[in-house]
């Protein structure tokens, strides 16, 4: 398997920015980001392809915006 150098950039953005929200979402014990960072974390896993993956985190970004707590 050829690895691309674009996929592991987008892998390592996504993954610092899903740790930090698991870091946030578990210090201030909230739920919603502590989910979407774990989801963060993990998607660069599974998703080889960067437009796949950027619009997951997008996705992702947008549900934790929508759904945050007061």
């Amino acid at each position: 398997m050829i690895v691309d150098v674009n996929v592991l950039l987008a892998g390592l953005i996504v993954s610092s920015l899903g740790a930090g929200m698991f870091l946030y979402g578990k210090k201030a014990e909230r739920l919603v980001p502590l989910v979407v960072g774990l989801l963060l974390i993990v998607v660069p896993f599974i998703v080889y392809n960067v437009i796949a993956l950027g619009t997951i985190c997008a996705g992702s970004l947008v549900l934790a915006w929508v759904l945050r707590e007061k």
